[in-house]
């Protein structure tokens, strides 16, 4: 079995966000696999029955967990969605994993014990089963986008969670999840490539003499396109104590820069600087959230 949602080729997708925007799901199945109502053993329903019963003193839904820490809905039983529930359990946090293949759901329960639960979690009626109106975070972690996007949207919109993350597969559909309103969304190979950027961007600086005494030297640096400080003005870069910018390497051409010159991605700068602020300097130029706020 798998989820009906896809998206389309190109990034297309099957739903487009916008204030008064349905999420079209496949036709309803039962929520959970082997009929209405059935749960693992020792398992209690977190449904509405509970949201009934809500008191302004009482936990979100209405059930009394005895958990003082949060509850995590996970959608997707993968191995990231394994490691995300083993990861909150042991912080001491309330957790359901909803899972839509039976022989995952067996693997599961054989690690994570009854907190995993059958059923397709784009059914609406399967996350009311689940609890999704008391979640203080849904996290929809499946192999396929256009199923996170429809979990999310309907968790935040529906059932009215206070965050929803969502995995995001491919990168190329991080606006639509923007557009959707999800809170956050984590792609592991974005983050990979982040990572192997920043490997890189450690090799672009080099020392290339030491001044007698060794305190200080002169540095070249390589400006990354993802240098957060590419396309900046000198005087907008907030340059470490004991760092002095002095030449910039632009193709053929030297520049001797002022508070106007603009950094460019591929520049190859020149700095005098300090042994202690070598560090910092790295750290400022390298790509990512790393450099300027």
């Amino acid at each position: 079995m798998s989820y009906g949602a896809r998206l389309g080729s190109g990034g297309s997708a099957l739903w487009s966000p916008g204030p008064k925007s349905v999420c079209r799901l496949a036709p309803a199945r039962e929520s959970i696999p082997g009929g209405k109502g059935e749960h693992l053993v020792g398992r209690t329903p977190r449904g509405a029955e509970g949201a009934a019963a809500r008191t302004p003193s009482a936990p979100r839904g209405g059930e009394s967990t005895g958990c003082a820490g949060m509850y995590v809905l996970v959608v997707g039983g993968g191995k990231v969605g394994f490691h995300l529930a083993r990861t909150v359990l042991a912080k001491g946090h309330e957790v359901t994993v909803l899972e839509l293949r039976r022989s995952r759901v067996q693997m599961l329960e054989r690690t994570l014990g009854e907190v995993v639960v059958p059923g397709d979690g784009t059914l609406p009626s399967v996350l009311d089963e689940a609890g999704c109106a008391r979640a203080d975070v849904l996290a929809a972690v499946t192999g396929d986008d256009a199923v996170n996007l429809l979990v999310a949207v309907q968790a935040a919109q529906r059932f009215q969670v206070g965050r929803t993350i969502a995995r995001l597969n491919d990168p190329r559909n991080e606006r639509l999840f923007r557009l959707a309103g999800i809170d956050a969304t984590v792609s592991s190979s974005a983050i990979l490539a982040e990572l192997i950027e920043r490997e890189v961007a450690a090799e672009r600086v080099r020392t290339l003499l030491t001044f007698p005494g060794g305190g200080v030297g002169i540095v070249q640096v390589d400006l990354s396109p993802l240098s957060t400080v590419s396309g900046c003005l000198v005087r907008e870069v907030p340059w470490p104590d004991g760092a002095l910018l002095v030449s910039v390497l632009r193709g053929r051409d030297v520049v001797v820069p002022d508070g106007a010159t603009r950094l460019q991605a591929g520049d190859r700068l020149l700095l005098v600087a300090s042994a202690a602020s070598e560090e910092a300097v790295q750290e400022l130029l390298a790509p990512g959230p790393a450099g300027l706020p």
